[in-house]
């Protein structure tokens, strides 16, 4: 059966996180009822680059799923867009090989999270951006954003949930860059520990409002422990860019 390669984009506020469960709304379960109705099912099975947490966004999730209906990328998304919710967007839609997975493809992600940092916060960004009253000094964290890039053991930036074989990862890029009361982090690398973007953010984050040194968050990477010092930024300044996969893929 023929396979299909989609780039969705959603609002993740009112989602339960992407991964399909019974009780919660959540972009799988909506983006798979969609599709079970133009394939006269229930449900019709998607398969994501991975999973994003409740609250988070994303302008470039990819998905694959299966179906031998023919369409020309505009009526496929025409069709599917006419169905979804105002919080969930197909973007973009090709055919792929048969063999081609979505998750166990992907090379690397890239994420962007943003920080408002100023006095008083904005009601109507609250849901897109992390609001940091506290003055934060630029120098600081660029110098703790750099720390990152390479090739580390980030044991202490994934949440106790993480089951994994090996938290080795490489970050090939991470950027920060300032636009007025904004502060843009821009983290890519070869994958992702559970909450690990967060956690890099919201640590730095703190070196920036002065509640440790850039010293002390070396440690906490060279060490593997968290200690009382590496924080969680919410999951509303979040969002999935981009997913990398082989030229082929």
């Amino acid at each position: 059966m023929p396979r299909w390669k989609a780039i969705l984009q959603y609002d993740g506020t009112a989602f339960c996180g992407f991964q399909r469960q019974s009780n919660d709304r959540t972009v799988q379960g909506v983006v798979e009822r969609v599709l079970g109705r133009m394939h006269k099912t229930k449900t019709h099975p998607v398969f994501a680059s991975g999973r994003t947490d409740a609250g988070v966004h994303a302008i470039g999730q990819v998905i694959h799923f299966d179906s031998p209906i023919d369409l020309p990328e505009e009526r496929w998304k025409r069709a599917v867009n006419g169905w979804l919710p105002g919080d969930v967007v197909l973007h973009s839609i090709e055919r792929t090989s048969d063999t081609f997975h979505a998750r166990y493809d992907a090379i690397g992600k890239a994420y962007q999270y943003l920080v408002m940092n100023g006095r008083t916060a904005d009601v109507f960004r609250r849901r897109y951006v992390h609001h940091e009253p506290r003055p934060l000094d630029e120098e600081t964290m660029q110098h703790a954003l750099a720390l990152f890039l390479g090739t580390h053991e980030f044991t202490a930036f994934c949440s106790a949930q993480s089951t994994v074989s090996s938290y080795t990862r490489t970050i090939t890029t991470a950027t920060l860059v300032r636009e007025d009361q904004d502060f843009r982090f821009y983290i890519e690398g070869n994958g992702f520990l559970h909450h690990m973007v967060r956690m890099i953010v919201g640590t730095v984050i703190k070196t920036g409002y002065g509640a440790m040194t850039v010293e002390q968050l070396n440690t906490c990477l060279t060490s593997g422990e968290k200690g009382h010092w590496v924080k969680t930024a919410p999951a509303e300044g979040l969002y999935l860019m981009k997913v990398n996969y082989p030229t082929q893929a």
